[in-house]
């Protein structure tokens, strides 16, 4: 699907759920062993990678990045991906939101005043 047609997003998305698809079959029955799931996000952070590389500005296929990205690497990684995507796409209200939603979620990191940050930042670009 993705190589017929490479500018679909819906195509990436449905491509890297498929790999979760795939682990549920292959490990049914049995817990999927830490190096199983460190391919399996290995390989769907590869699948969003190729479709960033076709859509760069695609905030779902963005958004799904960061999404697998935070549910299976280390938080320090995932932050390095949110400045990363942000830096590349500052005006996107959808990512920053989704960016406190995460930041919030790790309440040791999150202060009123990195959110103050993102707004200044936000600001600057307009």
């Amino acid at each position: 699907m993705t190589r017929q047609q490479p500018n679909s997003v819906r195509g990436w998305l449905d491509l890297a759920a498929f790999q979760d698809e795939i682990a549920q079959l292959t490990s049914k029955g049995k817990r999927a062993n830490a190096q199983q799931l460190k391919g399996l996000v290995a390989k769907q952070l590869a699948i969003l990678d190729n479709g960033l590389r076709h859509l760069p500005n695609s905030i779902p296929l963005h958004l799904a990045k960061l999404t697998a990205a935070e549910r299976h690497l280390a938080r320090d990684e995932v932050q390095a991906m949110w400045h990363c995507t942000l830096g590349a796409i500052p005006a996107e209200a959808e990512l920053w939101l989704e960016f406190v939603r995460f930041s919030k979620g790790h309440y040791s990191s999150f202060t009123v005043h990195g959110v103050g940050v993102c707004r200044a930042w936000l600001r600057a670009d307009e």
